[in-house]
């Protein structure tokens, strides 16, 4: 088999290296994880890859003369794929070169490769262009669609970068109309907080609409990639509280306020989608064993307390809300001292909700560590008394972000107590948009009760 060769290049563009926070291309994050650790969790097992930091290493002797060699700015959103089109690459009897100087995968004779990077000769090279599947992270378009979209997905959402533009794909019809429908209705003095949209297609097998790009990144990344500082997370909870003064300012539209039955309701409804995974008696099993309850107990007791505090959450003023506020849906430039808001829950009801479900998906992401648990950044442990817990010991840094958090809460007047109460709920209603991961199941599960446990207390 053909040795394969890492080039781990460096990145020449100052845009990128700023963007990016890192001054090469495989210490990028994707969320937790670095380019070169996707690339070896998914290649490293199957294929002997040996690294080198420079072209001129390919020199030596100990190097064979036919080669494959694939640039560190070459990625994959599907790493399977890659694998299997450097199997194939592998297969070439002839000098094949993909992509351009920067970005490229090659098969053949090493000196050739050689003389066409230091001095353009091109005989004897086939050059061809990249699947589509590749993204070539020397651009920073195809670079910021990847980091926008790098976290677990839910929905059959593609986004694809086009020119200055993002277009964004998928086969929920419905879903995807009526998220177009509120950030085409955002009214005027709030349109500055929301991406600019444009041209709702609806095709046989899919729709789409498209967005203006944004030199910003989602806060989900900034987060789980530690370059979110305690300052500047306490900017973006100030215009986040400024965001949601302006959202009251909204009068003009003719809306009932059901956003708590709706809330109510949703949790049933996801109960029954829970209850009918295959692996739901198995869950149900694990939590009565580790935690002492069942799952309809503990929704119950959810749903009962929430009833509980109607009156506190319909005192709340209504506000133009945009639904599904958690860190990935939020893009944010320190720079600019500005937020974008991306992905709303959709038009119904005009978009007038109570605030608390926004308050709710942000806490999610501060006390609840939702963003950890889906990007396999939390460990399920157990104490002496076998009661099992999540454990978030190799991400202290997050408590630093609870104090600003809490502020706005204060700032905003709002119980926080009834905040944590639905950000449990939410746990538990994820599930069934999770559950082709039986890990994160059981995570989400076990993490809606530690809440619930902290609500109590």
């Amino acid at each position: 088999m053909t040795q394969l060769y890492y080039l781990d290049n460096n990145i020449i563009s100052d845009k990128i290296k700023e963007y990016c926070v890192s001054t090469q291309f495989s210490q990028i994050r994707i969320g937790n994880e670095t380019i070169k650790k996707n690339i070896d969790d998914v290649l490293g097992s199957k294929k002997n890859i040996k690294v080198i930091d420079n072209i001129d290493l390919l020199t030596e002797d100990s190097v064979p003369d036919e080669i494959l060699l694939i640039s560190s700015s070459v990625f994959s959103k599907n790493l399977s794929n890659l694998f299997k089109f450097l199997e194939f690459a592998g297969y070439s009897m002839i000098n094949t070169f993909w992509g351009h100087n920067n970005c490229f995968v090659y098969k053949g004779d090493k000196n050739r490769l050689i003389s066409y990077l230091k001095e353009n000769r091109k005989k004897d090279i086939y050059f061809v262009n990249f699947p589509e599947f590749i993204i070539d992270l020397t651009s920073l378009p195809e670079l910021k669609s990847l980091l926008s979209n790098n976290h677990d997905s839910r929905h059959f959402n593609d986004l694809k970068s086009v020119g200055d533009l993002y277009v964004k794909k998928s086969m929920n019809f419905k879903k995807l109309k009526t998220e177009y429908e509120f950030l085409a209705n955002v009214p005027l003095h709030l349109k500055n907080y929301y991406v600019e949209v444009f041209e709702y297609k609806q095709y046989s097998d899919f729709s789409q609409y498209s967005m203006v790009s944004y030199d910003y990144k989602d806060v989900s990344y900034l987060y789980l990639s530690k370059s979110l500082t305690e300052d500047s997370f306490k900017a973006l909870m100030s215009l986040i509280h400024k965001y949601f003064k302006e959202s009251k300012k909204v009068t003009t539209f003719n809306y009932e306020k059901n956003s708590f039955e709706s809330l109510l309701e949703k949790n049933n409804a996801r109960l029954r989608e829970l209850e009918g995974i295959q692996y739901y008696e198995e869950l149900n099993s694990f939590i009565k064993n580790f935690k002492g309850i069942s799952i309809t107990d503990h929704y119950q007791r959810i749903q009962d307390e929430l009833t509980k505090r109607k009156s506190i959450y319909y005192e709340e003023e209504y506000i133009f809300s945009h639904g599904d506020l958690c860190f990935s849906n939020i893009l944010f430039s320190e720079q600019n001292m500005d937020i974008k808001l991306i992905d709303p829950k959709g038009y119904e009801n005009k978009g007038m909700r109570s605030p608390y479900y926004d308050m709710a998906k942000i806490s999610h992401s501060i006390f609840g560590n939702y963003d950890l648990i889906i990007n396999n950044m939390a460990e399920i442990n157990f104490n002496e008394n076998m009661h099992a817990f999540l454990n978030f010991t190799n991400h202290d840094y997050i408590k630093n972000y609870i104090y600003s958090f809490e502020n706005l809460v204060l700032k905003m007047k709002m119980n926080i107590k009834l905040i944590r109460l639905i950000e449990s709920s939410l746990f538990l209603s994820m599930i069934p948009l999770h559950y082709e991961n039986k890990r994160k199941a059981f995570m989400l599960c076990l993490r809606s009760i530690e809440l619930y446990e902290d609500f109590l207390s």
